[in-house]
C-alpha cells in the first residue's frame, strides 16, 4: 500500500492479467460436502466465465456478477442445482476486470437490486425481473489506464478499499474501489445527494442511528445528510483496522491487529475487545468466544476471546459472528440463539449425535463443564469430523473440570 494523503490506496499494476476462469461452489452447511459446482461443465453457458463476487439471494434465486471476455453480466442461478436460469448484461467494453475479482458489489432492498460495477457505473435493476430502473456514471480512476495508447508510457492507477453498498433511508451509499470518493445517490432516481473524499476515511462500514459509519485511523459516525459539512457525531480512539467491519443492533464489530473490537454505535465507546478478558481456557479452545445478539440487558458486553485473533474481515449471520482471514475462518457463536435453535429440534440418528455435540459445546462455552460431560459420557466416539470434534471437546471439558476441582486428588483424577 502507498500513503496518499492519509488514504491507504493500492497501485494497480498496468500489466495485470484479466481474470482467469473460476467456479462457483455450493457446500452443505452441516458438513461442508460439495452440493454443486457452477462453471465446471464445458457444456454449461457459465463455463469459462470469471465470477466477480459471492452470490446474493434474491427471491429464492442466486444472483451473481460474472465477467465473460470484456463484458460484465448478472447470472440468475437456481440454488438447488447451480443451473443458469437467465443472464442479464450490465456493462460492456472498455472495462477492467483484474484477476483478483471482487470489484462488482451488490445490495438490495424490497424492490430493487443495486450493482456497483467497479468500472465507473452504478446501476439499479428491478428485483422481480431485473429490468433496468436507472444507471449513473462516476469518474473512475481506471479512465487513465483504459485510455492509454500502446505507445504511451505505462502508468498505474490507485484503488481504494472494497466495501459493499449501504442502504440508509432513501439513500444508496457507495464507495467504489475505482473512485477516490464515497458518495450517496437517491436510490429511487440515481441522482447525486453528496460526495465525500476518502482521504481521511477510506472505509465505508454502514449506518447506525441515522449516521454513516466510516473508518480510517479512527472509526467515525458522520451526519447522514451532510457528512462533509457537519462535524462528526463521534470518533473512536485510534484503531489499527485490518479488514471489513460489521454492524448489528447498534454495535460495530471492528477487526484490528489486536483482535475484534466492539464499539457502541451510539457513542463510539469501546464496549469490549479480545484482550479485555482474562485467559481461562484449556487447549483447543483458546480461539473461540461468544457474542450476544442483541444484548439481553442495556450496557451488557459480549464475552470475548481468550486469545486475540488477527482477523481480516467480520461476517455476521443469524446465530454467529465469523472472523474470516486468508488462511482460516473462526466461528464465534451466539450461545443463546444456538441453544434455542438446536434444543427445539427433534433429531434422529447422526443428526441426534450432532445436536447433542452442539449443545455440549454450548454448555462448555458457558463454563458448565459438568453438564457438557454429562451429554458426552457413555456415548461411543463417532467417526470422521464428528468424532474429532467430540474428542476435542472432551479434552477441553477435562481441563475445565480439573481446573474447577475442589482438591488436588480430584484434579488428578480428571
Amino acid at each position: 500500500d502507498t500513503d496518499f494523503g492519509g488514504l491507504a490506496q493500492r497501485p494497480v499494476p498496468a500489466d495485470r492479467l484479466s481474470p482467469v476462469r473460476n467456479e462457483l461452489v455450493a457446500r452443505d452447511l452441516r458438513d461442508g460436502h460439495e452440493v454443486w459446482r457452477a462453471g465446471s461443465d464445458p457444456a454449461s453457458p457459465l463455463f469459462g466465465v470469471a465470477f466477480q463476487n459471492t452470490p446474493l439471494v434474491i427471491d429464492e434465486k442466486l444472483v451473481v456478477p460474472f465477467q465473460r471476455r470484456r463484458d460484465l453480466s448478472l447470472a440468475v442461478i437456481d440454488p438447488a442445482d447451480g443451473e443458469l436460469v437467465r443472464e442479464v448484461p450490465l456493462v460492456g467494453p472498455p472495462t477492467e476486470f483484474p484477476k483478483e475479482g471482487g470489484r462488482c458489489l451488490l445490495a438490495s432492498d424490497e424492490t430493487t437490486l443495486y450493482v456497483c460495477t467497479g468500472n465507473g457505473v452504478v446501476a439499479a435493476l428491478a428485483r422481480d425481473d431485473l429490468s433496468w430502473k436507472w444507471a449513473t456514471a462516476y469518474p473512475s480512476t481506471l479512465a487513465e489506464h483504459l485510455g492509454q495508447l500502446w505507445w504511451q508510457p505505462v502508468q498505474t492507477t490507485a484503488e481504494s478499499n472494497i466495501d459493499p453498498p449501504t442502504i440508509a433511508g432513501d439513500l444508496l451509499i457507495v464507495a467504489p474501489v475505482d473512485s477516490p470518493e464515497m458518495f450517496a445517490l437517491d436510490r429511487f432516481s440515481g441522482r447525486d445527494r453528496w460526495r465525500l473524499s476518502r482521504r481521511e476515511y477510506p472505509y465505508l462500514i454502514g449506518t447506525v442511528c441515522d449516521g454513516v459509519v466510516v473508518a480510517g485511523p479512527v472509526v467515525a459516525c458522520l451526519d447522514l445528510d451532510d457528512p462533509a459539512g457537519c462535524p462528526p457525531r463521534w470518533k473512536s480512539v485510534p484503531l489499527q483496522i485490518t479488514g471489513r467491519a460489521a454492524i448489528r443492533h447498534e454495535r460495530i464489530y471492528v477487526p484490528t491487529s489486536a483482535g475484534i473490537v466492539t464499539l457502541d454505535g451510539r457513542t463510539g465507546r469501546i464496549l469490549a475487545d479480545q484482550l479485555g478478558r482474562s485467559a481461562d481456557a484449556g487447549p483447543g479452545f483458546a480461539d473461540r468466544w461468544a457474542f450476544e445478539d442483541p444484548p439481553q440487558a442495556p450496557g451488557s458486553t459480549p464475552a470475548l476471546a481468550l486469545t486475540p485473533d488477527r482477523c481480516a474481515n467480520v461476517v455476521l449471520s443469524n446465530d454467529a459472528l465469523y472472523s474470516v482471514s486468508a488462511t482460516r475462518v473462526v466461528k464465534y457463536p451466539d450461545l443463546r440463539r444456538t441453544r434455542a435453535r438446536f434444543a427445539a429440534e427433534t433429531p434422529r440418528g447422526e443428526a441426534d449425535e450432532r445436536v447433542s455435540l452442539v449443545l455440549a459445546w454450548v454448555d462448555a462455552m458457558e463454563g458448565r463443564h459438568e453438564a457438557a460431560f454429562a451429554r458426552l459420557e457413555g456415548k461411543p466416539s463417532a467417526a470422521g469430523s464428528l468424532g474429532a470434534a467430540r474428542d476435542q471437546l472432551l479434552m477441553y471439558v477435562f481441563f475445565g473440570l480439573a481446573r474447577d476441582a475442589a482438591s488436588e486428588a480430584d484434579r488428578l483424577t480428571w
